[in-house]
């Protein structure tokens, strides 16, 4: 492996090739002939690949039902407009996660109020929620980061006592379980959100879910997706029972996410193997660690995600072998536009050294050794 890296390097101590992308997953043959299946048969539009998609996922969290949306982004957004949450209303957000998470909220017309993480994982501070809850808060949007379960035991005694919704945002957590619960992440609040997209377990290239038990939710959900249309929609439409816009979704890339779910159990296998490779090399290292994920106790390590007081020093040494890595973004507190004026003392720790190594559920696992071999060369130039 030394002699590897070794030939990684050219001139000037940079590699010219990516040698090791941050992320991979693959779409196959399966996938290219379910999305050309749908094709010949017309099944262009919304219609018998979404449903069943939607039957497939819901029956795999062990759920009621699920509802398809273009992404992850659009279901926060759907499950934001479902429970009416709109101005003068509050959402409490947590300070790391994707923006995305906050835009929904703005989008809705509501405001985002952020709390800081806890200490060593990058999830909601559920100590901290009942401060920042006021006359107007009507929602708590729980962010299951990386697969980390929020503390859903201590966020439910807080939301009885204040008549709270909990949307939970699972969009990086799908079969990702709570360790005190054993529940999958995503199915106990009012409703889960889970995205589709690229960078995530399974994908149909862009689309989401949104998964729940009320049927009644579930009605109001498929009609908001519709323009608020009823009934058997026409060309002209049909009836208008209630707010909505287009946020239906294309029978082909249902098609793509419908073979992506007959590996399902291989990706999150894979996923695992890579982080408990990592964290048996970083064990030893002094200036890199993993972020925890409680496999032993049912969370789903999405991403290979490290700490490093020295993160900086680390991209650079990894991009000279050609290993792309993913420094973390910033925290939602910098964003100008959601205008916050406190500090995040937590959350700045994981923006500031926080590292997303070489994963994903197909990448290979020589490219993972050949990523260990330059964290170990790391320890020996820290």
């Amino acid at each position: 492996m030394l002699a590897l890296l070794t030939r990684a390097r050219r001139g000037d101590g940079v590699s010219t090739v990516t040698r090791v992308p941050w992320w991979r997953t693959d779409f196959d043959e399966g996938e290219i002939e379910r999305a050309a299946a749908a094709i010949r048969g017309e099944r262009i539009a919304m219609g018998a690949e979404c449903a069943a998609l939607e039957r497939e996922f819901a029956e795999s969290l062990d759920m009621p039902w699920a509802v398809m949306t273009p992404s992850g982004s659009v279901a926060l957004l759907m499950s934001l407009l479902a429970h009416d949450i709109g101005p003068g209303d509050e959402v409490i957000v947590p300070d790391r996660t994707f923006i995305a998470t906050a835009h929904a909220v703005q989008l809705a017309g509501a405001k985002v109020v952020l709390v800081d993480t806890e200490p060593t994982r990058p999830v909601m501070d559920v100590v901290e929620v009942e401060d920042r809850i006021t006359s107007r808060t009507r929602a708590i949007l729980p962010v299951h980061l990386g697969g980390r379960s929020v503390d859903l035991d201590g966020l439910r005694d807080v939301v009885e006592r204040h008549r709270l919704v909990v949307i939970e945002d699972a969009c990086q957590a799908l079969y990702s379980r709570s360790p005190e619960r054993g529940q999958w992440l995503g199915t106990e609040g009012a409703v889960g959100c889970y995205s589709l997209g690229l960078a995530k377990l399974l994908s149909s290239a862009y689309g989401g879910m949104i998964v729940g038990r009320d049927s009644e939710l579930e009605t109001r959900l498929r009609a908001l997706r519709n323009h608020g249309i009823t009934g058997t929609p026409t060309v002209t439409g049909s009836a208008h029972a209630d707010f909505g816009f287009n946020f239906k979704v294309s029978d082909i890339l249902a098609a793509v996410g419908r073979e992506q779910l007959r590996s399902a159990d291989a990706r999150c296998e894979r996923v695992r193997e890579i982080y408990e490779r990592y964290e048996a090399v970083c064990s030893e290292l002094e200036s890199v660690s993993m972020i925890p994920v409680d496999i032993e106790g049912g969370e789903l390590p999405l991403y290979a995600e490290a700490r490093s007081p020295r993160r900086d020093a680390l991209h650079a040494h990894l991009m000279r072998y050609g290993i792309q890595s993913q420094p973390l973004g910033a925290s939602l507190h910098d964003a100008p536009h959601l205008a916050v004026e406190r500090s995040f003392p937590c959350a700045d720790r994981f923006a500031a050294e926080g590292i997303i190594l070489p994963c994903g559920p197909t990448q290979p696992i020589e490219n993972v050794e050949f990523t260990v071999a330059a964290l170990s060369e790391f320890r020996s130039t820290s």
